[in-house]
């Protein structure tokens, strides 16, 4: 049997997962059997043209895919309103499984930062469940909570936007986790 391509795509918090993963995973990615491409720009956005997610990574790596785990949406925390987001977030979901062929699209949970004092990102993600469990491609787009350790204010850096050291492991942990969740899943094509 070939190996499954996963792909993992998102903004800045994805490229600095690919960085991490290089650095200090490069042998023991836990992926069994699961071909991984990591795709992620810094600043990406979901809502308008601006650094939109599908102009700055290379999409063509997404085509076939048999999972992609896509984690986008907090850059643009308080330039959109929540629905818009969701709404956008779940367009992209399900583009990349018409469009693009992927077998199964994981959305992941957007985190709150703690530079934010909204509830932004809580609501988005109720909103986003809602329409994964409810949309008509139901089972091909799933939606993936992260940890709730992500919260703490301790995970992040100085700059309150992106993950410690430390907790990045842990992100690594929920995203694998999420690919091999979904790849024991799959339906034989």
């Amino acid at each position: 049997m070939d190996d499954l391509t996963a792909v993992v795509l998102g903004h800045s918090y994805i490229r600095r997962l690919g960085d991490f993963i290089q650095r200090r995973l490069p042998c023991r990615l836990g992926l069994s059997g699961i071909s991984l491409t990591v795709l992620g720009a810094g600043g990406a956005r979901i809502c308008g043209p601006r650094r939109h997610l599908r102009h700055e990574v290379d999409m063509d790596s997404v085509v076939g895919a048999d999972i992609v785990f896509l984690h986008v949406g907090e850059n643009d925390c308080e330039r959109v309103d929540c629905a818009t987001a969701a709404a956008e977030i779940y367009s992209l979901a399900c583009e990349l499984v018409v469009h693009y062929q992927v077998r199964c699209v994981i959305v992941g949970e957007l985190l709150t930062f703690p530079v934010h004092r909204t509830n932004w990102s809580w609501q988005v993600n109720q909103i986003l469940r809602h329409s994964i469990r409810s949309g008509m491609h139901h089972g091909q787009i799933r939606y993936w909570r992260q940890h709730r350790s992500f919260s703490r204010r301790a995970c992040f850096c100085f700059d309150g936007v992106h993950l410690s050291n430390h907790m990045m492991s842990a992100y690594w942990n929920s995203v694998r986790n999420a690919v091999l969740n979904a790849a024991r899943r799959l339906p034989s094509p």
